[in-house]
Formats: structure tokens, sequence, C-alpha cells
């Protein structure tokens, strides 16, 4: 286990977790993602996601909001780009978020969910900036803002 995050996601009471399972690349250097799994409030576990566009896990973290707990997992090849696997839990039942694998990361920042994308312009060069997320209720799932 590289990393895991335990915590209530669905707010039912019931503690859930997910954990990104790894193993050594050939180098030795860093671990290489072999799988995002979800365990539910009895024990069972199951694999949400095994494939991913590149192989390395920069960072996993839980995030609140609106009542409710994300799970969000960066993969990088190792440059300045990475995506963002986004999930969660809707009646004890884990769920892969649509915009899961569209985000380069996933952070709350005073109440408002924020992604980043990269801009690039000839009088400023390379940048990132934050692009809000809308969140819908009714289906549990994130929009870009446009």
């Amino acid at each position: 286990v590289c990393t895991w995050e335990y915590a209530d996601y669905d707010g039912d009471g019931k503690m859930e977790a997910f954990a990104v399972i790894g193993s050594d690349t050939s180098s030795g250097i860093s671990d290489s993602i072999e799988g995002v799994y979800f365990i539910d409030s009895t024990g069972y576990v199951e694999a949400v996601r095994t494939s991913f566009y590149a192989d390395l896990c920069s960072d996993a973290t839980y995030t609140e909001y609106a009542g409710k707990g994300f799970f969000s997992c960066d993969i990088t090849a190792g440059g300045s780009g990475w995506k963002t696997y986004l999930f969660s839990v809707k009646d004890g039942e884990c769920y892969e978020l649509n915009l899961s694998g569209y985000l380069q990361g996933f952070y709350n920042r005073n109440g408002i969910c924020y992604t980043t994308e990269s801009v690039f312009s000839a009088e400023t060069g390379h940048e990132w900036v934050d692009v809000e997320l809308i969140y819908d209720e009714s289906t549990q799932e994130f929009s870009k803002s446009e």
C-alpha cells in the first residue's frame, strides 16, 4: 500500500477507505501504481481503477466538500503534467466521477473546489491557473466552470 485515506465519504456514519497499491519500478526510485482500491464499511475490497495514462503516483488526497469526502490520486509520467483521478462514495457504493482523468489536481480552498489548467501565452509563458469546479448535489458530480 503506497497510501490510503480512511473516512466517512458519503456522510452515512460508516467508514470507508481508498488505497493506492504500487510496486517498485525497475529503477527502484519510486513506486509504480498498480491500482486504486476501495474498502467498504464491511471490509470488502474491490479494484476501482487499474489502468492509468502513466505509472507514477505523485499524490493522493482526501478532500471534504458539501458534506462528502473525495479521494483524488495524481498520476504522472515524471514531467510537468499529470492527470487526477477522482472517486467518492454514494449510498455505500464507490464511484469514479465523470471528470476523473480530465483534471490536473483537485482541492478545496475557502469552500470552493478547484482544478488547475496549463495556460501558455507569449507574454507570460507557461502558467498553471485555478479553474473553479461546480458541484451538482443531485448527481454528486463536478463540472468545470466556463
